[in-house]
């Protein structure tokens, strides 16, 4: 799906060609457009700006804006977020955006992009792929990511298997399998030949990967979180690497799944 990334322009989200999920380059660019809109589920309408302007009434620019969003804390406040339309439901900080607010998501994705740090959160839903050994889909999927987004990197951190207690409102049976692995790339931001030489941002990517047989499908959820820029669009939000770690176990374990009839 190149005409995906193509799409979204400067936001520099893209995904694999055909069926394959958005590779993390982690691209949210387009800072102006995102604060406009509003960080994140029922942003503080004050942050609603017209880009490239003052707002009248209050007097702040956008670069104001942006470093006063950066120390407000309940940005980190946890919501729940309703997916695939109350499908499915996962609890993200309140500073991620859902894309689909500004730009076209195809109907088997939710983006969800955090300005601020320059993270993202990238669901997506695949055909199950029996290729793949359980326990090595997860880095299969890795690898999938790394090449679609010519990482020039790729170093496994951590890696393992996801249990009832790391997924308590997921199914566990014989049809159902679940993994993670945790990575460090090295991605050139938009994946344009214009950028080949560039050094890259380097980013943590942690993935998970919940292959359902009983409905031929495997879930892909990855959290991007970039720990350097070659290049910084802006003077991004810098969250530890455990802080990272943790909140992606924590976002797991509130995954729910709502409605099967999704995959029929």
């Amino acid at each position: 799906m190149q005409e995906v990334m193509n799409q979204l322009g400067r936001l520099n989200v893209s995904c694999e060609q055909n069926e394959g999920p958005y590779d993390p380059t982690m691209g949210t660019g387009g800072a102006e457009e995102m604060i406009a809109q509003g960080i994140g589920e029922g942003a503080n309408e004050d942050l609603r700006l017209v880009p490239g302007t003052t707002n009248p009434a209050r007097g702040p620019t956008v670069d104001e804006l942006w470093e006063a969003a950066k120390q407000d804390p309940t940005l980190d406040n946890i919501e729940e977020r309703s997916l695939y339309g109350g499908a499915m439901r996962m609890d993200l900080p309140r500073r991620f955006l859902d894309l689909s607010r500004v730009q076209p998501i195809k109907d088997t994705n939710e983006v969800w992009l955090d300005n601020l740090a320059d993270q993202s959160v990238i669901i997506d839903l695949l055909n199950y792929k029996p290729q793949f050994a359980d326990h090595e889909s997860a880095l299969g999927y890795t690898r999938i990511l790394a090449s679609s987004a010519n990482s020039r990197e790729l170093k496994i951190l951590e890696k393992g298997k996801l249990t009832k207690r790391d997924l308590p409102h997921l199914p566990h049976n014989s049809s159902c399998s679940y993994w993670y692995i945790i990575s460090r790339q090295e991605i050139v931001r938009g994946n344009s030949a214009i950028f080949k030489d560039k050094p890259g941002n380097t980013v943590i990517v942690h993935l998970a990967v919940f292959r359902w047989r009983h409905v031929l499908t495997d879930t892909v959820v990855a959290f991007n979180a970039p720990v350097s820029w070659a290049f910084k669009e802006r003077n991004f939000r810098i969250i530890p690497r455990r802080q990272n770690r943790k909140l992606f176990f924590e976002m797991l374990k509130t995954f729910r799944m709502d409605d099967w009839g999704l995959f029929v």
